[in-house]
């Protein structure tokens, strides 16, 4: 089975007659999951067989987030969701391990620093977890 190439470049999906082409145009498949990925220049090279004003033989291509295969955005949503709680486990294991750590040991300058670093890194981490939300 072929890899599924999800570099920048390569964010386009080929259809012809409602199924995606697979990676380097080996065949087709419904799902948009295992569909291959395209540059734009493949994409209108592939979907435009008899030069730009030819027919398209029911070819055409689309970008990868605005899929509208289902499967493809519950795997995004699936993505995002699987993001957000290894951020969520992050923002604990920095809270738990920095600033719960002087607990007992009474308010020094040396404690107020360490805390006000693991803040900003706690909100680092957020302000991670809220960019990672907008993208699929």
């Amino acid at each position: 089975m072929s890899e599924v190439d999800t570099s920048a470049e390569r964010r386009f999906l080929i259809r012809k007659n409602g199924y995606y082409y697979r990676p380097n145009s080996e065949g087709y498949t419904s799902s948009a999951i295992v569909a291959g990925r395209y540059t734009m220049d493949e994409a209108e090279s592939i979907t435009h067989p008899n030069g730009p004003d030819g027919p398209r033989d029911g070819m055409s291509f689309i970008a990868e987030h605005i899929c509208p295969d289902e499967d493809w955005i519950a795997h995004c949503k699936a993505i995002s969701q699987a993001r957000s709680d290894a951020l969520d486990e992050a923002i604990d294991a920095v809270h738990m391990e920095c600033w719960t750590d002087g607990v007992g040991r009474g308010v020094t300058p040396e404690l107020m620093a360490e805390q006000e670093t693991t803040s900003l890194a706690i909100n680092a981490i957020r302000a991670i977890k809220e960019a990672t939300q907008e993208a699929p």
